[in-house]
């Protein structure tokens, strides 16, 4: 689970901490709020490609940094690529990682304020993609799961909504019926 978000010289935001609740978490506001630049500053920590335009104007680096709380085979699977990897679990279970951006693009990653690769972000990326094991099928098939997958995935586990269904089963037959429609207006 995501606890907390920070974000320095990130874009146009300065300084920004966001901590996030146990349960369904939202980012609503008007556009141009920010709901963007805080979704893809954790793209960043989850492997993302990161380019300099993300400096905010006038800083050196920009810095981006989340504390995770993984549980249950989630923190099993964390566990192993923390050894795999050389890198030490943090006192308390959590899961810290900070990415920076300098400005002559060179960039730097720390996880558990240690230092590691991308690689290893993008290692933790599959374990992300492990608390969404319900999702729509639809997110699966695209292989790019959105928010709206993570929602319902949420909702789903929560035992607040049924798990969602994808029934390519029923596509073709609609399709044929809605051609035969039009063919006989």
């Amino acid at each position: 689970m995501l606890i907390e978000l920070r974000l320095e010289n990130y874009a146009v935001i300065d300084n920004l901490g966001v901590e996030f609740g146990p349960g369904l978490n939202l980012l609503t506001g008007e556009t141009g709020a920010g709901k963007s630049i805080l979704i893809d500053s954790l793209a960043l920590l989850l492997g993302e490609k990161a380019s300099i335009d993300v400096i905010r104007a006038g800083a050196d680096r920009a810095v981006v940094s989340a504390i995770f709380e993984p549980g249950g085979q989630t923190e099993k699977s964390l566990a192993q690529i923390l050894e795999a990897n050389g890198l030490d679990e943090s006192d308390d279970g959590s899961l810290i990682l900070r990415r920076e951006i300098a400005t002559g693009g060179k960039g730097r990653v720390f996880v558990n304020n240690q230092p590691a690769t991308v690689a290893v972000l993008r290692l933790r990326r599959r374990i992300w993609r492990s608390f969404t094991h319900r999702m729509n099928p639809f997110c699966r098939l695209t292989g790019r799961p959105d928010w709206n997958c993570w929602t319902h995935s949420w909702a789903a586990s929560s035992g607040q909504l049924p798990p969602p269904t994808l029934r390519v089963d029923r596509f073709e037959p609609a399709s044929r019926s809605l051609s035969a429609v039009n063919r006989t207006a």
